[in-house]
Order: structure tokens, then sequence, then C-alpha cells
């Protein structure tokens, strides 16, 4: 039997009438929960829609997975009350049926390609310590910037080339990170310095 694709699994997953929550996904996914889950969460902050306020949440559980794949484990553990939460209309409705069409491209356009490297769990740690920088870089830009939403879809990337198996989209993801993070940097400065000159024709 063909193995079923991961988009066809995630609208499988959508279209269940069990609940929206992140404990569901886990039971769908198993041992790739981990990278599932931080995608699903970091969808959010990557698209120019409004969320609700609830993007800083979603960082914070993502910092944890994180930390999670740092520390070698398998299985994801987070509080009950977070893992039963229902993710909601925006999810539902918006977000996720908007990354599903783009999941599909790279599932089409995916090869086989580093996946011995993406299985392996000392890489692994390396990718938890990329997700936990971006994700961390995500979480502190100013609100309405913008600067958040590269570091973010960097994090998607490098978690649909765990979960495809295509080391190419890791580099992708790793690429456009640093370069989200220069940004970051570039423009954090900029106003740093305006704040300065601010303060200094003040007093």
């Amino acid at each position: 039997m063909a193995k079923q694709l991961f988009s066809t699994k995630l609208l499988g997953w959508l279209k269940d009438e069990k609940a929206k929550d992140l404990a569901s996904l886990i039971d769908v996914f198993g041992e790739r929960s981990i990278a599932v889950v931080i995608l699903v969460l970091m969808l959010f902050p990557s698209l120019p829609i409004p969320t609700g306020g609830i993007t800083h949440l979603l960082e914070i559980v993502a910092m944890i997975l994180a930390l999670e794949m740092i520390i070698g484990r398998k299985t994801i553990w987070l509080p009950k009350k977070l893992l039963n939460r229902n993710l909601g209309e925006v999810a539902q409705k918006k977000v996720i049926p908007f990354m599903l069409k783009r999941i599909k491209w790279f599932e089409r356009h995916s090869i086989n390609w580093g996946k011995s490297y993406l299985d392996n769990l000392l890489f692994l740690r390396f990718a938890g310590i990329i997700i936990l920088v971006l994700t961390i870089s995500a979480f502190a830009a100013p609100p309405f910037s913008g600067l958040d939403t590269l570091p973010s879809f960097s994090v998607v990337l490098i978690t649909i080339a765990i979960i495809l198996g295509d080391m190419r989209f890791f580099i992708g993801g790793f690429v456009l990170g640093i370069t989200g993070l220069a940004a970051y940097l570039f423009f954090g400065a900029i106003i740093i310095d305006s704040l300065q000159n601010l303060i200094q024709s003040v007093f």
C-alpha cells in the first residue's frame, strides 16, 4: 500500500468530527507530531491575516516544543489545558486550508534527498535550536512591523522539510531564517538609533 501523503492525513484530520485541538493532531501523526504541531502553530504568524492576538501564545508553545526537540524527546509533553484547547475558526477555515494548498505543492516537488540526516536525532536537535532561535525572533518582533513573518515562514519550511524528508526545503528555510534575522537586526538598529536621536533632540 502506498504511503499516505501528509496533506491527505492533515485534510482528514481537518474534516474529522473530532475536536480540533493539539491532542487530536498528535493522535493522527504520532512520532512526527512535534514537527507537525510546530508547523501548524507557526502558520499563524507566517501569514498576513488577522489572528486575534494569539500569535504570542502559539509562539511560546512552539518554543517549548523546540526545546523538547533539542533534548531529544520523540513524544510531545504539554499541559493538558494547551493540548485540549480548540484551535478555533481562524485555524480551521482560513489558515490550515490556505496552507494545505501550499503543502501539496511542496509534496509534488519533494524528493527523498537528505532524509537520513532529517531522521537523525542529533540533526533534529540542531534543527530544534534553529527553530527556537527563529521563533524567539518572531516573538520579539515589534507589533505590526511584519518582522515576524519571515522567521515564522522559515520555521514552516524547516518543519515541512522534516515531515517530507527533503533537505532542500530545510536549506531554504535556514537561508530565509538567516535573512530574516539580518533584517530584524538591521531595522532594529535603525529604530533604536531613531529613538536615541529623538530623545537627544528633546532633552
